[in-house]
Formats: structure tokens, sequence, C-alpha cells
């Protein structure tokens, strides 16, 4: 996974200069995630490979992008839940309050000091952890629902 830029990602084989491998494997496009809008907040954009892919050996905020826009073969997006008002009472006091899909209250925080991100997993013991430490063989909720 490599940084473009605060809200854009690119899947490691659909980098520059990697040429062969994304001719062999799938021709990249570029995705949203999510899917809706989160008042307040740019949407990630991503580079994704065209088709599915076996995402076996991808791991954390990749398998996350990936598996949660239909880009991996038989694997199942692990966000269950959506991120609501109420998600991780005890962490982020300093949250902001704000609509996602014009339907339900959710919460952003400020990221990096320049902008409000929605980038958090919540665990199913009221825990929130970033994207990049769900799916990446490391208990980081507690209680083992990032690693399911």
């Amino acid at each position: 996974m490599a940084t473009k830029s605060d809200d854009s990602r690119q899947v490691a084989y659909c980098l520059h200069g990697l040429v062969s491998i994304r001719r062999r494997l799938s021709p990249c496009v570029t995705k949203t995630f999510p899917d809706y809008p989160i008042f307040g907040t740019k949407r990630t954009t991503l580079e994704v490979p065209e088709k599915a892919v076996d995402c076996s050996y991808i791991y954390g905020e990749a398998y996350i992008y990936l598996s949660c826009t239909g880009k991996c073969i038989k694997a199942q997006c692990p966000i269950q839940k959506e991120l609501d008002y109420s998600s991780c009472p005890e962490q982020f006091r300093n949250r902001v309050y704000t609509i996602a899909n014009r339907s339900f209250l959710t919460f952003v925080k400020p990221y990096n000091g320049k902008h409000l991100a929605h980038k958090l997993f919540a665990c199913r013991n009221s825990r929130c952890v970033p994207y990049r430490m769900v799916c990446d063989l490391e208990d980081s909720c507690g209680d083992g629902s990032d690693e399911e």
C-alpha cells in the first residue's frame, strides 16, 4: 500500500514502475471508499486491480480496501458494522459528529492536523482501531474481531 496523498492510496502492484506485474495480473482502476458520502470528509481514492485478485497474502489497510470494494477472490469485507456516533465511547474525545450516507450519525476525528478522517474499524468490544491494524495477523482489538 502506498500513499499518494492523505486521501489517495495505491495497492502495491498498481504503483508506477511495476508495469510487467500490472499487465500480468490485471490493469488498475480508480475506486472511492467508502462508496457513500460522509459530510465534511473526502472519500479515499483507490487505485485497485480491475479484476478480483487472490488476497491470501494481503493484510491491513490494503486488505480492507480490496475486500470491501469486491476486489478479493473468496474474501469478505471485515467491516460488518458501520462506525456510528456511539462507537468507541472511551476513545477519541476530540471527535466531531457528522452525517454519513444522508442516513446515520457518525463521527470523524482530526487526522494529521489537516483534515477530518473516518478510517476506523469498530471492534465488537466497543474499541476502535485504524484500518491499518485490521487483518494484520495481530489481535489489535483485544477480542479478535479485527482478525476474523
